[in-house]
Order: structure tokens, then sequence, then C-alpha cells
């Protein structure tokens, strides 16, 4: 398992690319950093973002979703609500891509 495991863009790797190499031999708990969650983080790229993040994990195997390292006191809360509602419309297994 590769916990509180963070991507680009706060690191070089992708989601894409980890998937890639482990497939589903490693368990990723993570995959949202969180400079998503900043104001400095444009609105529609966080969407972008996490219609990316729904892509990738499908059909969720091998996938926990959370934030990779913490939600920060700056982190636009509305963000991590966001998160949440989308789990709730498209984080049924098999996960479906929006």
């Amino acid at each position: 398992m590769s916990e509180c495991f963070c991507t680009a863009p706060m690191v070089e790797v992708t989601l894409e690319e980890a998937r890639k190499a482990w497939r589903t031999d490693v368990i990723i708990f993570g995959g949202v950093p969180s400079i998503v969650l900043e104001p400095t983080f444009p609105e529609a790229e966080f969407e972008e973002y996490m219609r990316g993040v729904f892509r990738t994990i499908a059909p969720g195997d091998a996938f926990i979703l959370g934030v990779a390292d913490n939600v920060m006191p700056t982190s636009i809360i509305e963000r991590v609500e966001r998160i949440s509602e989308l789990v709730e419309q498209h984080g049924v297994y098999p996960v479906q891509p929006y």
C-alpha cells in the first residue's frame, strides 16, 4: 500500500503514471494533493483534476481516495465538500468516469 500518495502538480509523478506502473498491485491511498484545495489553484483546474482522478481510478480497484498530505488551514473547505459530493455521485463500485 502507498499511503498518503501525492501526485502532480505537487510532485512530478501523476496518478496516471502510478496506476500504469502499479496497476492494482499496490493500493493507492490519497491521490488528491492538498495544493488543489488552495485558493491559488483555479476552480476550473480543480474540477478537471477531480474528473481526471475518477477517470484514472475507474473501476475503483486498489484505490482509497483521500487528501494525500494535509488539508491546510488555507484550504477552500467547499472543495473538500465538493470531493464528498463527487464521491456520492460517482464513487459507487464500479466507479464510472464522468
